[in-house]
């Protein structure tokens, strides 16, 4: 997923609507939007930056809506994710978490699991 976000950060897909990660060697997909958008939202707070503009949509449509925290300016008044640029470089936002992202992990199910 590293190589996703990096990728994403870098231009290389413009205005992405959704990410979903395949693993078929461990037989699981799962959506991992929010992960995403909220690994791309914290490295642009880590460099006092703003979300690129490409990136804006997903980043407000998936960590926007579930951003729990009372002193994130563009969450808790509804201004949008790059007005948060000026907050974050006046000091008004807290740290984000130094901790790197991580997948969710979720087991196959057992061959039997769906019997016809």
């Amino acid at each position: 997923m590293e190589t996703v976000i990096q990728d994403l950060l870098a231009g290389e897909y413009r205005k992405p609507i959704r990410v979903v990660a395949f693993n078929t060697a461990e037989c699981w997909s799962q959506g991992v939007s929010e992960d995403i958008a909220r690994e791309i939202q914290r490295r642009c707070n880590l460099h006092l930056s703003d979300v690129p503009s490409y990136l804006q949509e997903l980043v407000d449509r998936y960590y926007h809506k579930t951003c729990s925290n009372s002193a994130c300016a563009s969450c808790s008044v509804g201004l949008p994710a790059k007005k948060a640029g000026s907050a974050r470089r006046q000091g008004t936002l807290p740290a984000s978490s130094s901790r790197p992202w991580q997948p969710r992990s979720t087991a196959c199910p057992p061959a039997n699991a769906h019997s016809v």
